[in-house]
């Protein structure tokens, strides 16, 4: 089972398990345990860890952006939480529009056609990312799979800013779960967002 494995990984690397029953709750107690570390080794960074974030129950969670498919949403002043507006968040979500569109409705036809596969999986990343001379995404993959709790979604990231990104990580995400999982006509189960480097930036 996929969490079994994040739960083992994150023992293993002595980082952290979150759980939330709403976006910014997650995010809070994220900023808050990265604050309790030693500084890291990488000297780009304030803090760092690896973490896990459970999110349940996000049907409830009115800040969540909307998305039909083709465009997000936002519900809230994200000025007042991360002190970013306009072009940052626009360029935020487009981003992830125009990266996840398609493969969005790809999906959701492969799921009506094999609803208990362990393959729904959205691969975001390629090799030609190690450039270090280029850009690089920072999601790596969503994987999506029916279980007791409807529709459960799986998200891994290579890198999460703490400060800003993430809680628009954390929007966008869960609300192409709920889009899918309404899709589907399957109620939206547990999000879990891994992030290998979680971190503060200097």
């Amino acid at each position: 089972m996929p969490l079994l494995r994040y739960y083992f990984y994150l023992w293993y690397n002595k980082s952290m398990l979150i759980e939330a029953n709403n976006t910014l709750d997650g995010f809070e107690k994220a900023k808050e345990y990265l604050q309790s570390l030693e500084p890291p080794l990488d000297t780009e960074l304030e803090k760092e860890s690896p973490l896990l974030i459970i999110f349940k129950n996000l049907d409830s969670d009115e800040t969540v952006c909307r998305y039909n498919g083709k465009k997000f949403q936002p519900q809230i002043n994200y000025q007042e939480l991360i002190h970013e507006e306009g072009d940052f968040v626009r360029n935020s979500f487009g981003h992830y529009e125009e990266l996840l569109n398609n493969e969005i409705k790809e999906i959701i036809v492969y799921l009506k056609e094999n609803p208990f596969s362990k393959r729904a999986v959205i691969d975001a990343w390629t090799k030609e990312q190690r450039d270090l001379n280029k850009k690089a995404k920072c999601l790596v993959y969503l994987l999506f799979r029916q279980t007791n709790n409807g529709l459960d979604l799986h998200i891994h990231m290579r890198a999460n800013d703490a400060n800003n990104k993430a809680l628009l990580n954390f929007h966008t995400f869960a609300a192409i779960h709920r889009y899918v999982a309404s899709e589907l006509g399957l109620k939206t189960g547990s999000y879990y967002h891994y992030a290998d480097s979680y971190h503060i930036l200097k």
